[in-house]
């Protein structure tokens, strides 16, 4: 009659590529159990695993001599996890039966406690629901128009730059408002206006949405004859008037523009404005790590303005930057970050405490 091999099987917890100790602290998405064979002969050589956590159970067929533990433990909880070799002749007994010595080619398995530990996500990033510019020649005031509606919570990021002859004044908080729309939005803040040469102005602002709907926003000037662009976004998360966090700000001549570093210290999103007064159309490039939000090349008509971001899951240092069509320049840079407690966290992770 074919047996069963009697070598007793010895099962660890293994994470990545490296074997752990008793007791140890395991991944649930990327921790393993693996277990150790000791010699057998062809007639009692197994056929597979048995691993059983609780009430769930996974066979792993030979040769293999690991599961990932995701396969067998579902969750927050204790477990007591057994492990049986089989073959066509039977398996080993139930390892809480006290067998002292070998019989009929079954083996007690070896039994461990495995305690799991809810572990919470990292923070969910901030995420960007609509972008887009506008752009206006000859007008008192500019425009953009969310299309779609905005909703309630989120953050409303807006860059603007405008030409006019020989007006070089900064913007101010109150120049952004709402002008039509059944949105609300709470009290804008400027965090960045800045001048290229004679005629040009940039500026970054952002404000609340306290109430969802359709929402127009208005960059005002209290004269005519302003040729310029307006881009906006709206950003999902958790914000509060303690939302900016750093920035950073650079002007020069040349084909370089940067803003300078600024460093956030976790999640958080950048937003970069660029103007230029340069009179043609020479290509904006934006540093690979940014995204481009809206964009007018166009000086001949109107003014060269960019508005890019970059969103991050961690801490980290970086500057807006552009390569440009050689001229005077202007950029700055805002890092926005969620209110405490922000992003959420899910429960999805475990961390495994092993005890033999």
């Amino acid at each position: 009659m074919r047996g069963l091999y009697a070598g007793l099987c010895s099962l660890i917890l293994w994470s990545g590529s490296a074997l752990a100790q008793t007791p140890v602290y395991v991944s649930h998405l990327q921790g393993a159990f693996q277990w150790d064979l000791q010699p057998f002969t062809t007639e009692n050589a197994p056929e597979s695993h048995v691993l059983t956590c609780g009430g769930n159970s996974v066979t792993v067929p030979m040769p293999a001599t690991s599961t990932p533990i995701t396969d067998v433990v579902p969750g927050p909880g204790q477990y007591t996890c057994v492990l049986y070799a089989q073959n066509g002749a039977g398996r080993q007994a139930e390892p809480d039966v006290p067998f002292p010595l070998f019989e009929s080619g079954y083996v007690p398995g070896q039994p461990f406690q495995l305690q799991v530990l809810a572990e919470p996500e990292p923070p969910v990033m901030a995420s960007r629901l609509q972008n887009g510019i506008t752009t206006h020649s000859g007008v008192t005031n500019m425009t953009r128009a969310f299309s779609s509606n905005v909703s309630s919570g989120s953050l409303l990021v807006v860059s603007a730059a405008r030409w006019r002859s020989f007006d070089s004044a900064l913007y101010i908080a109150g120049d952004l408002t709402k002008s039509a729309g059944t949105a609300t939005i709470g009290s804008p803040t400027l965090h960045y206006s800045a001048a290229a040469g004679s005629h040009q102005v940039v500026g970054i602002w952002s404000v609340l949405v306290t109430g969802s709907g359709s929402l127009t926003l208005q960059v005002a000037h209290p004269s005519g004859g302003t040729y310029g662009s307006v881009v906006a976004a709206e950003y999902s998360g958790t914000w509060d008037s303690s939302r900016t966090e750093a920035s950073n700000t650079g002007t020069g001549t040349g084909a370089a523009a940067d803003s300078g570093n600024a460093t956030s210290a976790g999640a958080a999103v950048f937003i970069g404005a660029l103007t230029t007064d340069h009179s043609g159309t020479p290509a904006l490039t934006e540093d690979a790590a940014f995204s481009l939000l809206g964009e007018d090349e166009d000086a001949s008509a109107r003014i060269q303005h960019a508005a890019i971001e970059r969103i991050v899951a961690s801490g980290t240092t970086d500057s807006a930057s552009w390569t440009i069509g050689a001229s005077t320049w202007v950029t700055g840079v805002v890092v926005f970050k969620e209110a405490s407690g922000g992003g959420g966290a899910a429960s999805s992770r475990y961390h495994y405490v092993a005890n033999q």
